[in-house]
């Protein structure tokens, strides 16, 4: 994807073609954005996605209370999310609204790096020509239904998998380089950076460190060492530092947050009933009726029929030439392996590779510049696949009226829900299962509850000593761990399923609580006077 010469022939063209295409280029792209916000937020919080209580309530009470995930309240992934999202939260009242923009912003820039990328790789083109690869690979990826479900949550998704793709970007520029030392540097700091937000990309520095074997350096493996493995290395460990901080000042509760819980889930769906631990076999039929959508399949059907592996490996003269699509093709089983690990699987997990396909199709067509009408073929196939990806995108888009009104944002909902709780309860704790509604409102949770119901709903699965050393509570301990500091209300009906909310209604109704039904959904229990 980084030529050094292309060996395109030089185009003779209009001297306001580079105008125009800056100006399409600028339209394009705030059009872009635009989808990105729209998508994310038109997607419902309850019941549609519980996920980001987890994320969002840990930051908030790290931007206003300054307490720390893991060591004050549980968190269950790796923190950078928290960080970046408390940052942000500094800014506003508003609690869902910065985080989701945090989302949007992290999938814009995804996007924006893939078209100034496709755009550079044909940079010898005409500007209109240049533009419109660009602005098809973008597509490409944007009309997936896999990364229109995905991005603009605020969830560990979009930073990591942003980070991610600008490592892989980062460490092609370097290998092709001289003075590489810097760039080898900054691809490992981001790729530490997606692995501390989220876990599934921890095995991404095998194919990033295995590509530095092919790398041309005088001096052979000794001087490899000291020139290309050892920056690259640092900026994994410099990444890694904030974790490891944490993990410093609460060893038992960041291995609980990022072990130990993913295993009680297991145990705790076994005791439901319901599906746990799916062999592989189980994950790939989910994984086949997830691709089964156009949008899904057909940009890694094109990546496999453009760039197709073994006639690469044939070619001596390709391989080298095709870098970056050797480097996809690496890259993917390490990605896959953390798309299939978790036990259920969920299609958010499957859009990993989306983003380095896209990638790997811009590259591996650029990649044809000696042959010209092989590349034109290649090109119209490509604008084939991205008709065919847009009019699939067009038709289950959901486009509605009320949609352009920015009362019906879900986040500006979400608040309003937080000022309707704060003003029927005043002030104090309130004791939910949905901790984002209150927050909202500037009210307290107990950040105990900070996790929403996921580190509620297993906690009844440890020992009672463990349980105690972690900071859990659950339906057993719950008058206790309320005793000296009961509730100013009770907010439930956002986590019905399973009889999570029975223990805190049961709380409610014996302690005299008055139900109050609220005009977003739920009710809140108010505490008597």
């Amino acid at each position: 994807m980084f030529h050094e010469g292309t060996g395109y022939p030089r185009v003779a063209h209009h001297r306001r073609d580079p105008a125009i295409a800056t100006v399409l280029t600028v339209v394009f792209l705030v059009a872009v954005f635009v989808a990105c916000l729209y998508l994310s937020m038109l997607k419902v919080l309850y019941p549609d996605q519980h996920d980001e209580e987890q994320f969002v309530a840990p930051a908030k009470l790290l931007a206003t209370k300054g307490l720390l995930p893991y060591a004050d309240c549980p968190y269950l992934h790796t923190p950078n999310l928290v960080f970046a999202s408390a940052l942000v939260m500094r800014l506003t009242d508003y609690v869902l609204l910065p985080a989701r923009l945090l989302s949007v912003a992290f999938a814009f820039a995804l996007l924006a790096l893939l078209f100034f990328v496709a755009r550079q790789s044909f940079r010898d083109r005409a500007p209109m020509p240049r533009f419109l690869i660009a602005a098809g690979a973008v597509l490409l990826l944007l009309a997936s239904p896999l990364q229109n479900h995905t991005t603009g949550r605020a969830w560990n998704h979009d930073m990591p998998m942003f980070l991610a793709v600008l490592a892989f970007v980062l460490h092609g520029g370097a290998v092709k380089r001289r003075k590489r030392a810097l760039m080898l540097f900054l691809s490992g700091l981001c790729l530490g950076a997606a692995i501390t937000t989220r876990i599934s990309f921890v095995a991404l520095p095998v194919p990033f460190l295995a590509v530095l074997f092919f790398t041309k350096e005088p001096g052979g493996m000794r001087a490899r060492l000291p020139s290309l493995f050892a920056p690259h290395v640092a900026g994994l460990i410099v990444a890694a530092l904030p974790t490891l901080v944490l993990f410093a000042l609460s060893p038992a509760r960041f291995w609980y947050g990022n072990v130990t819980y993913h295993m009680l889930e297991v145990s705790w769906l076994r005791e439901l009933g319901k599906p746990s631990q799916l062999t592989l076999l189980q994950k790939l039929a989910y994984a086949v009726r997830v691709f089964a959508e156009p949008g899904n399949w057909l940009p890694i059907a094109g990546f496999l029929g453009f760039a197709w592996l073994p006639a690469i490996v044939r070619d001596r003269e390709r391989f080298e030439r095709r870098f970056e699509v050797i480097f996809v093709y690496l890259l993917l089983p390490f990605v896959l392996v953390g798309s299939f690990a978790p036990s259920p699987i969920f299609r958010q997990y499957l859009y990993a590779p989306l983003p380095f396909v896209a990638f790997g199709i811009v590259s591996v067509i650029a990649s044809m510049r000696t042959d010209q009408r092989v590349q034109r073929r290649a090109l119209r196939w490509l604008a084939a696949l991205v008709i065919a990806c847009c009019a699939y995108w067009l038709v289950k888009l959901p486009i509605a009226q009320w949609a352009y009104y920015t009362r019906h944002w879900e986040p500006l909902r979400a608040h309003a829900a937080g000022l309707e709780i704060r003003d029927h309860v005043g002030g104090g704790k309130v004791l939910t299962l949905a901790p984002i509604l209150p927050l909202e409102g500037g009210l307290d949770i107990y950040p105990e509850f900070a996790s929403g119901p996921f580190a509620w709903r297993s906690a009844h699965l440890l020992p009672e000593a463990q349980r105690d050393e972690l900071g859990l509570v659950y339906a057993g301990n719950l008058d206790a761990f309320l005793e000296k500091d009961p509730p100013a209300a009770v907010l439930v009906g956002f986590e019905t399923r399973f009889g999570l909310e029975d223990a805190l209604i049961e709380y409610a109704r014996t302690h005299g609580y008055t139900p109050v039904d609220l005009e977003y959904g739920g009710t809140l229990w108010i505490a008597p006077k």
